[in-house]
């Protein structure tokens, strides 16, 4: 691979595995304990905002259709497709209306076709959202489905991309982490937390990771050529208000002083609202990477608001080209 085209680097997943794949420092630990260096040319298509991050040439684009898009994918001996759209925004995040959703992912779908069409590898990334209680820790295959219609929409997406793409990887997460346009989750929780603001709950139980730790797995899996759906997620199981005292606790503030649930938790209902935590058996299995804690994310994510992480995802240095 030469060449990483991330689809939807203006969202938190694609902005942060930007960062990771064009790091110089970036490297995939082997069994005798060396390194393999991994980086390579990243190229990043913005759908909505305008992001410009150093050592990625940002595009913006509308969709799949523009010939400045088609020859990106023309070298498929090269090019590698990460699809980072809609279903992969963390369902902790509020989520745009179903009408906006089907549009988008209507977008997207014309990404993985377009891979299709070139033969470039592609994954996906997408929501644990498509399941619900009472269950817990759902695998692969799991039948404790969401009945809402956005989860209903994330799950027949999943099946066109796959009946598109036969080699596919589909993976499903729920990654937090910085916001290349500084509007995010995370930064929304930050703020709260300073202010001593109520601290607003988007989501029910589920099993997050930071966002740039999935580059690891996500190398292993490219490596193993491993196709089909897979669940690529932390260790750890929790709501929003244990990632709120988690993230206090890292970054020294006061902890909550309220918490508002926008429903009844011992009944929740609706997209994102019930048990979304996902078994990583078969990811530890095949991919042999030893996946974090949100302990260990909450640190990291502290670490990279000290360390220019975050400042790399703000930068003002204008590097973005727009395709009509």
């Amino acid at each position: 691979m030469n060449t990483l085209i991330i689809a939807g680097v203006d969202t938190v997943v694609g902005a942060n595995l930007a960062i990771a794949f064009s790091d110089p420092d970036f490297a995939e630990p082997t069994a005798a304990g060396t390194k393999t260096a991994a980086t390579c040319r990243v190229i990043g298509l913005s759908f909505s905002s305008v992001v410009s991050i150093p050592g990625v040439e940002c595009l913006q684009v509308r969709d799949a259709k523009d010939d400045a898009v088609r020859r990106l994918f023309s070298n498929p001996e090269s090019t590698r497709v990460l699809l980072c759209g809609a279903a992969a925004v963390s369902c902790w995040h509020q989520q745009p209306s179903p009408l906006q959703l089907t549009q988008q992912l209507e977008r997207d779908r014309s990404f993985a076709e377009l891979a299709a069409e070139f033969g470039c590898p592609l994954t996906a990334i997408t929501s644990d959202a498509v399941f619900s209680g009472p269950w817990v820790f759902h695998d692969e295959d799991s039948e404790s489905l969401c009945s809402s219609h956005e989860a209903e929409l994330i799950r027949r997406w999943e099946t066109e991309v796959a009946d598109c793409h036969a080699d596919a990887l589909i993976v499903r997460t729920n990654a937090i982490g910085w916001s290349p346009t500084g509007d995010g989750l995370l930064e929304s929780l930050i703020r709260d937390l300073e202010t001593g603001e109520p601290v607003m709950s988007h989501g029910g139980f589920a099993s997050p990771v930071v966002a740039g730790d999935l580059a690891p797995p996500l190398l292993r899996a490219w490596r193993e050529a491993i196709r089909g759906v897979i669940h690529i997620a932390g260790t750890e199981r929790m709501n929003p208000a244990a990632f709120a005292d988690r993230i206090a606790f890292e970054f020294d503030l006061p902890k909550r002083g309220s918490f508002v649930c926008e429903q009844d938790a011992a009944h929740p209902t609706g997209f994102g609202q019930g048990e979304t935590s996902l078994q990583t058996v078969l990811a530890q299995r095949w991919l042999a990477v030893k996946l974090p804690t949100i302990s260990e994310g909450a640190r990291r994510l502290f670490e990279q608001s000290q360390t220019g992480f975050r400042d790399r995802l703000r930068s003002s240095t204008p590097s973005v080209e727009q395709v009509a």
